[in-house]
Order: structure tokens, then sequence, then C-alpha cells
């Protein structure tokens, strides 16, 4: 038994109670599992079950969590599936201490020294694998930049983390009904931020690109989103202003435009990833006169 913990019991397999209800949650597993490891197996329990995710059970089975019976009615897992989610629950592990490791080795340059408990958080919760083609599938958790069952190039974990973690930590914002607009970024990002608890904004170039978004998204528990394809160089204008904005790989497209689509103190940050694997963050942020300051955040490859 690693750890026990009480929670609130809304619903009984898709099904609303009358009343909330208090259980008793045990866990299993190898020794080398830790007790936030364990919690944050069941938060993503609970979240995937009131999320009513389609095929929860082949998740479960096939991704990363294991439980002896889910639902009650099934089979009991053999060892060597159980052993395999295990496995994959602490590979999610090293991957987020040598994500964190990664920042903060360039803590110098970019002024953030770790990850937030938030992003830890979603970061465990978002199974990366998933948004992954099923070729990509045993690499899910390299430190690598690897495509998307989307068609998009997901950017490397620390990078990625780096770039939410220079928006979701802007200490100017308010903390409650976040927005942020997405241009050209890949579904893996929307998926962080609507852990975050941020509103997404998902804007693409195409519309066979928006679709594709669209639906793996709803697939796999993040319909939250609200994803559109329209000419990414203009924004979003009549849904802003924005708290944050992200924008990939857009080359030398002007973001005057973008600037004004931010609140007062709302940060832009835009990436730009070279052949050679390295990355450039560009970090604005808008002042309360509607002035902006830029400087570079980033201007290296992150690599273990």
């Amino acid at each position: 038994r690693l750890d026990e913990a009480r929670c609130t019991l809304v619903s009984c397999i898709g099904r609303p109670v009358d009343r909330p209800q208090a259980v008793s949650l045990q866990l299993r597993g190898p020794a080398e599992l830790t007790r936030a490891a364990g919690r944050s197996l069941v938060e993503e329990v609970v979240h995937n079950h009131l999320a009513a995710v389609p095929e929860l059970w082949r998740q479960l089975l096939d991704g990363p969590l294991g439980l002896d019976r889910w639902p009650l009615d099934q089979t009991a897992m053999d060892a060597d599936v159980r052993h395999r989610c295990w496995e994959r629950v602490l590979e999610r592990e090293r991957f987020i201490e040598e994500t964190s490791r990664l920042v903060a080795r360039h803590a110098t340059t970019t002024g953030i020294e770790s990850l937030s408990p938030g992003l830890l958080r979603a970061l465990r919760l978002v199974p990366r694998h998933a948004f992954l083609l099923a070729a990509h599938s045993t690499r899910a958790y390299a430190q690598q930049a690897l495509a998307e069952a989307t068609d998009d190039i997901a950017l490397p974990p620390a990078i990625a983390a780096l770039v939410i973690e220079s928006l979701y930590g802007n200490p100017l914002l308010r903390r409650s009904a976040l927005r942020v607009q997405l241009i050209g970024a890949q579904s893996q990002l929307c998926a962080l931020f609507e852990e975050l608890g941020w509103q997404v904004f998902d804007l693409q170039p195409s519309a066979g690109q928006a679709s594709r978004h669209a639906e793996l998204l709803q697939r796999l528990g993040y319909g939250d989103s609200i994803v559109r394809a329209a000419a990414p160089e203009q924004g979003w204008p009549e849904c802003a202003p924005f708290d944050a904005i992200l924008r990939v790989s857009m080359g030398d497209v002007p973001a005057a435009s973008l600037h004004q689509q931010l609140v007062p103190h709302g940060r832009l940050v835009e990436v730009h990833a070279r052949d050679d694997g390295s990355h450039q963050v560009v970090l604005s942020q808008r002042g309360l006169d509607g002035g902006v300051s830029t400087r570079l955040l980033l201007d290296a490859p992150v690599l273990p």
C-alpha cells in the first residue's frame, strides 16, 4: 500500500449519485513509485471518469494507468499488463524529473529556476504518448521533438515546459478565468493549458489542421479548447483580450497586431525552431500604457 486518500464520490461508473459519498482509496505498486505519483494516479482516474472519456478501459489498459479491475465487471488484468502499466508510470516520473532539470539548467538566462506545482501536475496528467503517432509511442517521454497524430511536430518537452511556465508564472496576472491564444501550436499544449485551468483558443493555419486538432482533443478528453482556422498573422482579435499568447514558428511575421490583443501585463511568447534542433524563444510583455518590452528568453538547444 503506497498511500491512502479520502475523496468525494460524485458518480458511479458514469451514473450520478444522490449525495456525495466519502470513499477510501488504496494503491499498490513497486517500491520506487513515489507518493506524489500515487496521488497523481488517483487524480487522473477521477479526471478521466468525470470527463467521460471514450474507451476508458482501453486507455487504462494501454496507457499510463493500471488497475486490477476496472470497471468491476472486467476480468482482472494479468501480471504482464500490470507491469507494463507501472513501467509507464515510472517512465513519466523520470520524464518529469528530467524536464525540470533541463529547465533549471537555463535559469541564468530565463530566470525560471523551477516549474510550478500546477505545471508539474499538468505534465503528469496529460498523456503525451496518446498525442503522438503510434510509431513514436515508445519514445514518447524522451526529450526530443516528435510528430503528433495531427501531423504537427511537438516541441521538445523541456522547451514546452519553459514556454508554458513563462506564461503561467506571470505574477502580474489575475489568477482566475485566464485566457490563452495558441497560434500554430501543438495539440499537447492545448491539453496542458486546459489542465492549468485556462480557457484555450487554438488558431491553426488550415481547416484540415483545425479539424484534426479538434478531433484529437475531443477524443482524449480535452474538448473545451476552442479551435478555428484563420490567417495566423492576424491572431484572434474578436475574442481579445488575452492574458497570454503563444506563437510557434511564424518566421519574420510581425507581432504588433498580437501585442494589441493582450491585457495589460499580458505576455506573448514566440518560439522559433531551427534546423539544427535549437530553439529561439522571445518573450514580450505589454505594459499598462500599451507599450511593449521584449527580451530574448532562450537561444540555445535544450538537450539532456
